[in-house]
């Protein structure tokens, strides 16, 4: 779907996805002034790569990236839970980008969910499903 096709963004999700666009510069910058931070370079990749991703997917309509940033809370909620130190995993596995970015990406997500994100993810889920007909 062509970006002019689209109906007009609310600011809601113009902020959002350049918060999550956000994320993945912040991973960046925090890989490149502190890598010694960085357990594994590959998944940082993957981070970096993931936020980008799921920032373009949100700027045009695609309503799964809720879904999928509240995959990826659980999933850091769930490697505390399991992890022996607990609370201080977050220290001592995490860099302070990933924190951030995580807490950036929880932002983002309020944002999405907001009634005009959910009506316009709707309107555009309904416009493709429209054009496949």
């Amino acid at each position: 779907m062509r970006d002019t096709s689209l109906p007009p963004r609310p600011k809601v999700i113009l902020y959002g996805a350049a918060l999550l666009g956000v994320c993945s510069i912040i991973l960046v910058f925090a890989w490149i002034a502190a890598p010694d931070s960085v357990l594994s370079n590959g998944g940082q990749v993957f981070f970096i790569v993931l936020w980008a991703w799921l920032a373009y997917s949100a700027y045009f309509g695609a309503g799964f990236v809720r879904a999928a940033i509240a995959l990826i809370m659980i999933g850091s909620v769930w490697s505390i839970i399991n992890s022996d130190t607990g609370l201080t995993s977050l220290s001592i596995g995490s860099s302070a980008g990933d924190l951030l970015s995580k807490i950036i990406g929880i932002i983002a997500l309020a944002l999405f969910t907001t009634k005009p994100a959910r009506t316009w993810f709707q309107t555009i889920h309904t416009m493709q499903k429209n054009e496949k007909k």
